[in-house]
């Protein structure tokens, strides 16, 4: 039998902001690290450094993964993008109505977000980025319907050096140091340090405790520690610009700095590295849920999207986006560089939260739920008849959703079965198993007294009570044939 295996929900919440002159997609968090151990502890070897080649705007040299917000690289300065959340409320688990029409519906919302620019006055505006300590692992961006904009194997690196800041000096980020910040400043005999003054715009306030710099911001507080080097620092001044203040810190030398040698260190060896990491979406929300292996290796991702621009493929079997929530299933190469196929799931109306297997010859099975009438059934297959009723308060026009079970091909060009699975109120099919012999085995829950159940099974009678105004559901078990029918 195949050996597969499944990881529940793989969503990742974005947002645009715009950094600079360019507009980046920065995953949605903030950090606060309250002390110098946690400072180093908070992450090691952990942070990626991600080239830019092409996927985004040029003023950006690289993006840091692994620290707070997200953290880019420019040739004059870096940049610390930071969000601060407010949660959304909680929907009431017998609030149908809005359970299936609001996918992350217990995810909270950006309430506040701030971009901190961090530079060096008068520094080198041609010193060189230079990675260091090259990754086994590479980040693929398939993202927009046009290949010509995708950018596979994007090389990573476990750090950055900034060559020539200052004369005789060199800025390096990453490359084992420790903590969310790695950064340090290494000199060479006869650099003046003196000349050196970090700049950090877009805060509120600032108090320096040591190399600590306690800031607070329009999205909560943050502490920068602030390079590794052999001097202290003081605060020179600040300045207002707009409604956020400018803040001058620079080294406070006493007699000469201690001088390090020059040598770069070795990376260390870190077995948690990535082998490879991709973007999948279009421009709008990609949510996904399942992931499913074959047995030489490639990935079978089930999951929700709104992007008509949905990187598919051709020849799949529906390039085309029906309207509001599609689902999708791709189909990744093993070493992440290519989709083998991508392509929608879906009718007019919603699909939601697919699950997936592959059987050994890489047919691949989905199960989720649809309020699609018009949702794409095979001829032959159990049920091609949509059978949900409106769900709701008093009044409403949704349609209670069925569960659904297919099997696509191992091209993705041609659906073998696709079935409906319900009764006359609400299903949703959360986990499917395909055995040695590809039955499918489905797992859900349903509202539906008259959800079909089969002679002699354990329990043939609908136990649901009444929760609230709805039904109560039960749960289900479900073995289909290989056929479908």
């Amino acid at each position: 039998m195949t050996t597969h295996r499944w990881f529940s929900r793989l969503a990742t919440i974005l947002l645009v902001a715009v950094v600079g002159m360019f507009a980046v997609v920065v995953p949605a968090t903030s950090v606060e690290i309250g002390s110098m151990q946690e400072a180093q502890s908070a992450t090691t070897d952990s942070l990626l450094f991600i080239e830019n080649m092409g996927q985004w705007p040029a003023g950006a040299g690289f993006q840091i993964w692994g620290g707070p917000g997200a953290m880019w690289l420019a040739d004059n300065a870096i940049w610390i993008t930071l969000v601060e959340y407010a949660p959304t409320p909680e929907i009431s688990n017998q609030d149908w109505s809005q359970r299936w029409t609001t996918p992350g519906h217990a995810e909270s919302a950006a309430a506040a977000g701030v971009n901190l620019k961090i530079s060096f006055v008068g520094a080198n505006r041609q010193a060189v980025l230079e990675p260091l300590a090259a990754r086994e692992t590479h980040v693929s961006y398939f993202l927009g319907a046009d290949p010509a904009g995708w950018r596979p194997d994007v090389p990573v690196y476990g750090g950055v050096r900034y060559k020539d800041l200052y004369p005789g000096v060199d800025l390096i980020l990453g490359d084992g140091q420790p903590g969310w910040m790695p950064w340090s400043l290494e000199q060479y005999a006869g650099a003046d340090m003196n000349s050196i003054r970090l700049r950090i715009e877009g805060v509120d306030n600032m108090i320096l405790d040591g190399r600590l710099l306690h800031i607070e911001t329009g999205a909560g507080p943050l502490t920068l520690p602030l390079p590794a080097a052999g001097f202290s620092y003081q605060v020179l001044g600040t300045d207002t610009e707009g409604h956020s203040l400018v803040f001058d810190v620079a080294p406070d030398v006493t007699g000469d700095p201690p001088m390090t040698d020059g040598v770069r260190r070795g990376p260390d060896d870190n077995p948690t590295d990535l082998i490879y990491s991709t973007f999948l979406g279009g421009s709008s929300t990609e949510e996904s849920y399942a992931v499913a292996l074959d047995d030489m290796g490639s990935a079978f991702v089930a999951g929700t999207t709104l992007s008509y621009d949905f990187p598919t493929t051709p020849g799949a079997f529906d390039p085309y986006h029906n309207g509001y929530w599609d689902n999708f299933v791709a189909k990744v190469n093993p070493d992440g560089s290519a989709l083998e196929y991508a392509t929608f799931l879906g009718g007019d109306n919603i699909e939601y939260y697919p699950n997936i297997d592959v059987d050994g010859a890489g047919n691949a099975y989905i199960t989720g739920r649809t309020s699609s009438s018009n949702f794409p059934t095979t001829p032959g297959a159990f049920d091609t008849t949509f059978g949900g009723g409106i769900c709701g308060p008093p009044g409403s026009t949704n349609p209670c959703p069925d569960a659904y079970v297919i099997k696509l091909n191992p091209t993705g060009n041609a659906l073998v079965y696709s079935t409906f699975l319900g009764g006359s109120n609400h299903e949703w099919g959360f986990r499917i198993v395909v055995d040695e012999v590809t039955n499918a085995f489905v797992s859900g829950e349903t509202a539906s007294s008259d959800f079909p159940t089969t002679l002699g099974a354990f329990d043939t009678t609908f136990g649901g009570g009444v929760c609230g105004s709805t039904p109560c559901t039960d749960a289900f078990v479900v073995k289909v044939d290989p056929a479908g029918s």
